[in-house]
C-alpha cells in the first residue's frame, strides 16, 4: 500500500536546507571550480547560487520520479537512476546557464559531454552520501570503518515477522483487519488490531501521526505540506499523513 500523494509534490524547504545550500554556493563561488575562477567574484557567485538551488530542487523531484513513477526499489539502483535522470534533465539547464552567464568563449575547453559527465559523477557521489548518512547504510559503515553499532532492543511486534528479522521497523498502517509493517527489509502484513501493533512496538519511540498510521522517530527525514495537507516523509521515501488530531502531539515532541 503506498502512503504518497496522488500527485507529486514540490520538495520541503526548510532553513536548513536553505542554509547548507547557500554555504555549498559560497564556496563554489569563491573556489570557482570548472574553470569559472577566472570570471569576476559576482558572476560565479550568481552562477553557482543558481546551480545549487536548481541541483538541490531537481535531485529531490528526479527521487520522487524514480520512486513514485518507475517503481525503482531503494539502494544502488535508486542512486544509479537519479545519476541518470539528473544527467539527462539537469545537464541541458547547467549548460545553457554556464555559457549565457559566463559566455561561449570563456567555456571553450568544457564540451557538453564535459558538462554531462561532471553531472552524473557530483549527483552519484551526493546521492549515495546522503544514503550512507541515514538508515541501514550507516550501520553498515560502521560495521566496516569502526566499532560495532550498538544493538538495538527489538520491539515485541518483531517476533511475528519472519524468523531472524533484525532490521527496523518503519512504520505501521492499518487497512482493513490487516496491519502493514514497513521495515528497512520489506513489508509484512499481520493480522491483529492496530492498537494491539502499535503497543507492541513499546521499546521504540514512535507517534501515531493519523488513526490508521504509526511511525518509527528515527525514520522521519522531513515534513512535506501539499494541497494544505501535511505529511511525514520517511528516509525510504515514504509519505505518512498527519492529522489535526495527532498535530499538536508532533509540534510538541519536535517533528513538526
Amino acid at each position: 500500500m503506498s502512503l504518497q500523494p496522488d500527485q507529486l509534490s514540490a520538495p520541503p524547504v526548510t532553513r536548513l536546507t536553505v542554509l547548507g545550500c547557500a554555504l555549498i554556493s559560497f564556496l563554489a563561488a569563491y573556489a570557482g571550480p570548472f574553470g569559472t575562477f577566472a570570471e569576476p567574484i559576482w558572476r560565479r557567485a550568481v552562477f553557482w547560487t543558481l546551480v545549487v538551488f536548481a541541483a538541490w530542487f531537481m535531485a529531490r523531484h528526479c527521487a520522487t520520479l524514480a520512486g513514485r513513477v518507475f517503481k525503482v526499489p531503494q539502494g544502488l539502483p535508486m542512486d544509479l537512476t537519479i545519476t541518470a535522470l539528473m544527467a539527462a534533465l539537469f545537464t541541458p539547464a547547467l549548460y545553457f546557464a554556464a555559457h549565457a552567464i559566463f559566455g561561449h568563449q570563456a567555456l571553450s575547453g568544457f564540451t557538453y559531454a564535459v558538462f554531462v559527465q561532471n553531472v552524473a559523477i557530483v549527483a552519484l557521489i551526493v546521492s549515495i552520501s546522503h544514503r550512507l548518512g541515514s538508515g541501514p547504510a550507516l550501520t553498515a559503515l560502521f560495521r566496516l570503518v569502526g566499532p560495532p553499532a550498538p544493538v538495538m532492543p527489538q520491539p515485541r511486534l518483531a517476533e511475528r515477522l519472519p524468523d531472524g528479522f533484525s532490521g527496523q521497523i518503519l512504520r505501521l498502517t492499518v487497512e482493513d483487519h490487516l496491519v502493514e509493517v514497513v521495515t528497512d527489509r520489506g513489508s509484512y502484513r499481520i493480522r491483529m488490531r492496530f492498537a494491539d501493533a502499535v503497543n507492541e512496538m513499546d521499546v521504540v519511540e514512535g507517534f501515531c501521526t493519523h488513526r490508521s498510521h504509526w511511525v518509527n522517530r528515527s525514520a522521519v527525514s522531513g515534513v512535506v505540506r501539499d494541497s494544505g495537507k501535511l505529511w511525514l516523509e520517511l528516509w525510504n521515501g515514504d509519505r505518512v499523513p498527519v492529522s489535526r488530531t495527532h498535530r499538536a502531539e508532533l509540534e510538541t515532541a519536535g517533528i513538526l
